[in-house]
C-alpha cells in the first residue's frame, strides 16, 4: 500500500518490488552455511538465540555433511516450561533442506540445563522420526543462561539410540 502511494508505482510494480525484497531477505539468512561442528559453536549460537526469552523455544537446525546449517525450524508454543514438536514443520524443512543430520537446541529456565524425562522422551521420538527420513540427530543441546547440556557429550544420545534399537528389534 505504501509503494502504491508513490507517484508512478502501480499495483504490479509494488507487488514485484515487495517480492524482490522478500527474496533478498530470505537469501540473507545470517545462519546459512554457519558450521556447527563443535560444542563451542553450538553453545555460542544457543546462548545468543535464547538470550532474553521468557518462555521455552526449540530450534531444529538441519546440517549438511560438513555440519553447515542448511536451514532451521523454530518451534514456540509460548509456554514457560514446554514446547511441542511439530512434525509437519520438521518434515517440510527436511524436504526443503535435504539434510544429513540435525541438532536440536532448546532452553530451560532453571539454573541448571539438565534434561527432564520429557526431554528424553521428545529426543527419542525425534530420533525415530528423523531416522525414518534418513536424517541423523547429532545432538540435543539444552541452554540455561550461559550453561549448556549436550546429549552427545554426555553419551546420553547414544544410550537413547541403543534403547530405541533394542526396543524395535
Amino acid at each position: 500500500k505504501e509503494l502504491i502511494s508513490v507517484d508512478g508505482v502501480g499495483e504490479y510494480t509494488a507487488n514485484l518490488l515487495s517480492l524482490v525484497g522478500y527474496i533478498g531477505a530470505l537469501k540473507q539468512n545470517p545462519l546459512e552455511k554457519t558450521k556447527l561442528n563443535n560444542i563451542d559453536s553450538v553453545k555460542k549460537l544457543g546462548v545468543e538465540l535464547f538470550k532474553g526469552l521468557d518462555h521455552e523455544v526449540l530450534y531444529v537446525f538441519y546440517l549438511d555433511s560438513q555440519k553447515r546449517i542448511l536451514g532451521s525450524t523454530m518451534l514456540d508454543d509460548g509456554n514457560v516450561d514446554s514446547v511441542s514438536l511439530n512434525y509437519n514443520e520438521i518434515s517440510n524443512a527436511i524436504i526443503r533442506c535435504k539434510p544429513k543430520s540435525a541438532i536440536v537446541l532448546h532452553n530451560h529456565f532453571s539454573k541448571y540445563p539438565e534434561p527432564s524425562e520429557a526431554d528424553d522422551l521428545a529426543t527419542a521420538k525425534l530420533i525415530t522420526f528423523l531416522n525414518y527420513n534418513k536424517v541423523t540427530l547429532f545432538d540435543h543441546v539444552i541452554v540455561s543462561g550461559e550453561e549448556i547440556y549436550s546429549y552427545f557429550y554426555d553419551n546420553r544420545i547414544q544410550k537413547i539410540k541403543e534403547y530405541i534399537k533394542n526396543k524395535t528389534i
